[in-house]
């Protein structure tokens, strides 16, 4: 990299860290994963306890269902909301306080690009500064506006073509706003001007083949064949298995009608002054401003749903179905090999949220309502746990938030168990919306919002 690379890249990582430290002392949630894009909160004193009719501050029903998380910025709230079944796209502006609706703008689809019934239109969550709000509307493009819902810029992008549909968040870094667009028939990382919406580096994706059929031979999935000593719900197991059955045969009939489900649906992560991007069967890094690739590692496997973590020298990615899980030391450039592991595991469980790190622990969901605490260096159980839930739907898809030493983790039926941070496990407290949901919990100025496939939830303590 030449020494004007090298400047600029060090300018551009003192004025991150200047504007995390102003976000995090105003105490906001500007992004999906947070303030510093790791599901972390330095608040504390937020509820532990709460049902549908104690510690609610507010609850807005919402008109169609969504799986995007919320975001805040002082006493605003916002998430994407698709209407008339996604034909427009819009963002959801929310007086943080009361509830109350402040506007809802948004632009028309221009066509209805394939998706799944479990991933509604609109479901990556919006990113802000706190003079615009950008938002990733899938085929209709990435769309930015201002604190009052007047539209600044809309960059078309060009169709999402995928089985699943699209997932990941807009990230804001510098003057530089990225996104990892796709899964589907093109696949590409990109960086605009977040003022103008200008693109001013793309990467095309590597696109390697993937089928079922490779995996034939490979070892049973991680951690599904360990007993877990600490099961509370036999039946919830046994229902989990059969279901992982079902997906396994699904999954066959889909590789022979020539359907691709692989892919990544994971949101890039800026870490030490470099953003990473997931792609399949790969882990880039790049000078955000330049585009220039600063690392590669190559061999995790063809699909990524979970965004990756990093804290502590290592990065954390966690593989879908038929792909592996690993730590991965940070620090070096090109291509880098096995010898930059902490740890892999080939063929790891399904997961589809981030997990967090903290004291040298990593602590991480499987879609089948498994929470476990790894050790971050050598990637080995210290404990895992199948949470339950209520009406036996215990999967969990959304990703954990870690604040105050506690964690909080909810599964598809709004049931947030919060745990403790350690590596001991303890669960301080069960607390059920009973409303379907996908997406994450977040905390900003002492109260937690949820959002369900029905309403969006404001919880605040005593």
């Amino acid at each position: 990299m030449s020494k004007s690379f090298s400047r600029l890249s060090t300018l551009h990582s003192f004025t991150f860290v200047a504007l995390l430290t102003s976000v995090a002392s105003a105490e906001n949630w500007p992004t999906w994963r947070g303030p510093t894009g790791d599901g972390i909160s330095t608040e504390s004193g937020f509820a532990t306890e709460w049902s549908r009719e104690t510690n609610v501050r507010w609850r807005v029903e919402l008109p169609e269902p969504g799986n995007s998380t919320p975001i805040v910025w002082g006493d605003r709230v916002f998430v994407t909301q698709q209407m008339d079944g996604g034909k427009r796209r819009t963002l959801l502006c929310l007086d943080r306080k009361t509830g109350e609706k402040l506007w809802q703008k948004g632009v028309d689809a221009p066509e209805m690009e394939r998706t799944h019934e479990t991933n509604p239109y609109c479901s990556p969550s919006p990113v802000t500064d706190g003079e615009r709000v950008i938002a990733w509307f899938g085929s209709a493009g990435l769309v930015a506006f201002d604190m009052e819902g007047n539209q600044l810029w809309q960059r078309p992008l060009g169709k999402v073509d995928h089985a699943f549909g699209y997932g990941s968040s807009p990230v804001i870094y510098g003057e530089l706003c990225f996104l990892n667009f796709g899964p589907g028939t093109r696949e590409f990382a990109f960086a605009v001007d977040k003022q103008t919406g200008e693109i001013v580096w793309e990467h095309e994706a590597p696109r390697p083949e993937f089928s079922f059929r490779d995996f034939e031979d490979d070892e049973e999935e991680e951690g599904e064949d360990e007993e877990d000593e600490n099961d509370e719900d036999e039946d919830d197991g046994d229902e989990d298995d059969e279901e992982d059955e079902d997906e396994g045969d699904d999954a066959d009939d889909d590789d022979e009608e020539d359907i691709d489900i692989f892919g990544t649906w994971s949101t890039p992560i800026v870490v030490s002054g470099e953003v990473i991007f997931c792609f399949r069967d790969e882990i880039t890094a790049f000078e955000p401003t330049t585009g220039e690739q600063i690392w590669t590692y190559k061999g995790i496997g063809p699909m990524m749903k979970a965004t990756p973590v990093a804290g502590e020298g290592i990065l954390v990615a966690l593989g879908g179905i038929e792909s592996g899980s690993l730590g991965l030391r940070l620090g070096d450039k090109g291509l880098l090999t096995d010898s930059h592991l902490a740890w892999k595991k080939p063929r790891a469980a399904n997961r589809i949220g981030a997990g967090v790190i903290q004291d040298g622990h990593l602590y991480a969901n499987k879609e089948n309502g498994i929470v476990e605490c790894l050790d971050l260096e050598s990637g080995e159980v210290v404990w895992q746990q199948r949470l339950g839930g209520t009406d036996g739907r215990s999967e969990i898809w959304s990703s954990l938030f870690l604040t105050d030493g506690k964690i909080y983790v909810i599964n598809q039926k709004a049931d947030v168990f919060v745990l403790a941070a350690s590596p001991e496990y303890q669960r301080i407290a069960t607390n059920s919306l009973a409303e379907m949901t996908n997406s994450s919990v977040v905390g900003s100025q002492g109260d937690l919002f949820i959002r369900t496939h029905e309403a969006l939830w404001c919880i605040g303590s005593e």
